[in-house]
C-alpha cells in the first residue's frame, strides 16, 4: 500500500512537471510573439517618423520661414 501511495504521489508530481514544462512553453511562445509585433510596430513607427521628417524637410524647401506648426508646413507643400 505504502509503496503504490509513493507511486502514485511521483506520477502526480511528474504530471505537474509536465504541466509546468508545457505552461512555460507556452509562455515562451507568447513572449517571442509579443516581440515580433513591438518589433513590427517600432519599425512602423520609424518608417512614419521618416515620413514625417522627409514631409517637414519639403515644406522647408518651399517656404523656410514657416512655423514649426506640421499644419502650416503641410498647408505650404499644399500651395505648391
Amino acid at each position: 500500500m505504502q509503496a503504490e501511495s509513493a507511486r502514485a504521489s511521483a506520477e502526480e508530481r511528474d504530471a505537474q512537471a509536465r504541466r509546468s514544462e508545457a505552461e512555460a512553453e507556452e509562455l515562451a511562445a507568447k513572449a517571442r510573439k509579443d516581440r515580433a509585433v513591438a518589433e513590427r510596430q517600432s519599425i512602423e513607427a520609424e518608417h512614419q517618423s521618416d515620413a514625417a521628417r522627409s514631409h517637414n524637410d519639403e515644406a522647408r524647401k518651399i517656404d523656410p520661414d514657416v512655423g514649426d506648426s506640421g499644419h502650416e508646413e503641410a498647408l505650404a507643400i499644399d500651395r505648391h
